[in-house]
């Protein structure tokens, strides 16, 4: 994204903008009116439509109680210079919490799925597993350890593919079990099975199961010389240790990293940080860092976790403690901070964020967007949130699929039907590569409001302009459908989705 200082500023008015009662609506009569850049570059008017002045949006002694909340969150985010004095920042926030957020529609819960749902692929899947006596009759020979295991294991006679390898590798976790020989026998009776990342975490995770650490050096060197990565299934192993030996395991566990090279090594401590963050040892996570190396994506992990926990004092001191080692934050470590705010409703907190942001000269992403959009969305304020996607649109970025799903719901859910399908209509020539997403999205919230003769409608319609329905909503469509004697149309959509599919085969 071209750094815009006019997007920043609008971004940070139009979030402190939400905070304030508005006396007029934005109207929505037709679909055209959803971009008109009515609020773009415009700064606010009293209620006698006269200019602001700039001294009424210095914070007043009447916001002495918030601010004294406020005012701790923001000298601890205030960017340090050179010369070690604290930046001073222009501070002129005077919005006052004024709306309240509506109470969510209640949904009916989702019916249980169908074999129907499931694909080609996954079906497929279920037939190559294992069944339970034949894994249970695998895991009991394994425990035995005995000395004709491997000749046992032949004539068991299972057949041998990622996702057999792999429950019985859960299997042997899930007792502490170590899976040393199987393995070795599974690699050399049979060469044609490829191990994939997933199997090789298992096997990562079963030797620190039964804490042959030895062998995981040796494993994690082999891996990383094939270019292999690890993820937090390398490292579950953790979480059923003890308080009194977890720390241990996470010293032994670090140190086998720092003994190694390659993928494995960036990715294991990723890894391993991330899993912590998970389990809130944070304290164990900061000492990974302090053995390993310190660095932005690292911090962003706790950033992340404290933010699930609103921990925001506990926050601060991530943000401090990234300062003093030389690790500045980035634009994605204050996108979980805002993510956070909005979410416990701290807006006016956000706002302040904002304004760092802004004087320390970082640009907002697509993120920063989609975070502001879908509060707005969420409270109701959708003239703002519309405001938010005209930044988008006239700087020819598309929206994430996620940023079209908030405008979406919170059209519909609002009880502007209209708009969200007039929204739906436009992005699907603004942005084809989310029609798929929209139409079924807009479907699906139809048939959970109980329209679903009009969820049928929005699927007839998807499939005429040749876009393909979500399997899933289209099956529940369906029958729903069928359970209010709409079979007619039930057909129809059917015997269009069956064309649909032959003409993509055909093609």
């Amino acid at each position: 994204m071209n750094p815009k200082t006019g997007n920043a500023v609008t971004l940070l008015l139009c979030c402190r903008y939400m905070l304030r009662s508005s006396t007029s609506k934005t109207t929505w009569s037709n679909s055209k009116s959803l971009y008109s850049p009515l609020y773009l570059n415009v700064k606010p008017s009293s209620q006698n439509d006269s200019p602001i002045p700039y001294h009424n949006l210095i914070s007043s002694a009447n916001f002495y109680d918030h601010f004294k909340r406020t005012d701790y969150l923001l000298l601890r985010l205030r960017c340090v210079n050179s010369t070690g004095k604290v930046q001073t920042l222009p501070f002129f926030i005077t919005c006052t919490r004024s709306f309240s957020r509506k109470p969510g529609v209640q949904h009916s819960p989702g019916r249980p799925s169908s074999p129907m749902q499931y694909s080609r692929r996954s079906s497929m899947v279920c037939k190559l597993g294992l069944e339970p006596e034949k894994l249970a009759g695998i895991v009991e020979e394994i425990s035995r350890d005995a000395d004709d295991m491997e000749s046992n294991l032949d004539k068991l006679n299972f057949m041998v593919f990622p996702i057999t390898v792999a429950e019985v590798l859960c299997a042997l976790n899930h007792r502490g079990l170590s899976a040393v020989r199987f393995f070795d026998w599974v690699l050399k009776y049979h060469p044609s099975f490829k191990p994939n990342s997933e199997i090789y975490n298992l096997i990562v995770n079963n030797l620190g199961r039964v804490e042959n650490y030895s062998c995981m050096s040796n494993v994690l060197s082999e891996l990383s010389s094939k270019g292999y990565c690890l993820t937090e299934k390398a490292f579950t192993f953790l979480k059923f240790c003890s308080s009194s030996t977890i720390k241990d395991s996470v010293r032994t566990v670090t140190e086998v990293l720092n003994g190694i090279r390659g993928p494995c090594r960036g990715s294991g401590i990723h890894a391993l940080i991330k899993l912590l963050c998970a389990m809130n040892s944070f304290e164990l996570a900061f000492f990974v860092m302090e053995e390993t190396v310190r660095k932005t994506s690292y911090y962003n992990l706790l950033i992340a976790a404290k933010c699930q926990n609103g921990d925001f004092r506990e926050l601060m001191d991530v943000f401090d403690e990234m300062r003093t080692h030389g690790c500045d934050p980035n634009i994605k470590s204050y996108n979980y901070l805002l993510g956070s705010l909005f979410k416990n409703d701290r807006v006016i907190e956000a706002c302040e964020i904002l304004q760092v942001m802004e004087a320390a000269g970082y640009v907002p992403d697509l993120i920063t967007y989609e975070v502001v959009a879908s509060h707005a969305c969420k409270a109701n304020r959708l003239d703002y949130a519309i405001e938010i996607l005209n930044l988008l649109l006239s700087e020819g970025i598309k929206p994430r699929p996620t940023t079209h799903a908030a405008f979406i719901k919170g059209l519909f859910w609002s009880g502007r039907v209209e708009n969200a399908y007039n929204y739906v209509i436009e992005m699907s020539v603004k942005d084809k590569c989310s029609n798929n997403c929209n139409f079924s999205l807009l479907a699906n919230l139809f048939r959970l409001s109980g329209r679903v003769v009009e969820a049928g409608s929005i699927l007839h319609e998807m499939m005429v302009k040749g876009i393909k329905p979500n399997f899933p909503v289209y099956i529940k469509v369906l029958k729903d459908l069928h359970s209010i004697a709409r079979g007619d149309l039930a057909s129809e959509l059917k015997s269009m989705f069956v064309k649909f599919n032959s003409n993509i085969d055909a093609g």
